[in-house]
């Protein structure tokens, strides 16, 4: 998998129809994700998301709601990514 790069995404956080808990949740853990992509010298891909979740649940020893609220955040950036990517493709053959 290509690694991804979404760069706009607190902004399309902040204007999601998410409750606004949630979202804070989801910002702190996007972000800590993407530190541990950078501290490790790692792609932002499924597989480096995989081992971060596997990293925190070691490290952290989350409850399970903690651990599913991890991984909801980390899943709404990957679909996200995926669906914003999806609709600036649509928008540039529209533009032809």
């Amino acid at each position: 998998m290509e690694p991804l790069n979404f760069p706009q995404w607190p902004e399309v956080l902040v204007q999601s129809a998410l409750p606004h808990g949630l979202k804070r949740s989801f910002e702190i853990t996007v972000r800590w994700y993407l530190g541990f992509c950078r501290r490790g010298r790692a792609e932002v891909t499924v597989q480096s998301a995989r081992d971060f979740i596997a990293w925190a649940a070691q490290e952290k020893h989350p409850g399970a709601w903690q651990l599913e609220q991890w991984k909801e955040a980390i899943r709404w950036f990957f679909r996200t990514a995926k669906a914003v990517f999806r609709a600036l493709q649509i928008s540039s053959l529209q533009l032809l």
